[in-house]
């Protein structure tokens, strides 16, 4: 309703005034017609964050796997190493 009274011309410090005077009476959220709507929004928001937050673990594990797989890969190719100099002499 503000961003509507600045568009009509109301802006400004000359136009608070009036702007609060028209929306004193006003109640409710702007964005939602009703409470069920802001519910269902809220809803949607909380499911999209637990999901980021699910695949951001998902993630993380999937990194800590490859850092694994990658420190076993290193120990072994250090052994071999290992026994291909203790082979040598």
């Amino acid at each position: 309703m503000r961003i509507w009274l600045l568009r009509l011309g109301f802006g400004g410090a000359e136009g608070k005034e009036i702007r609060d005077l028209l929306m004193k009476k006003l109640k409710g959220h702007s964005a939602f017609r009703t409470d069920e709507n802001k519910q269902r929004w809220q809803e949607a928001r909380r499911n999209e964050r637990e999901a980021a937050k699910l695949q951001a673990a998902v993630d993380a594990a999937g990194q800590a796997g490859d850092e694994m797989a990658e420190a076993v890969a290193d120990a072994i190719l250090i052994e071999q190493v290992n026994q291909s100099f203790d082979t040598e002499q």
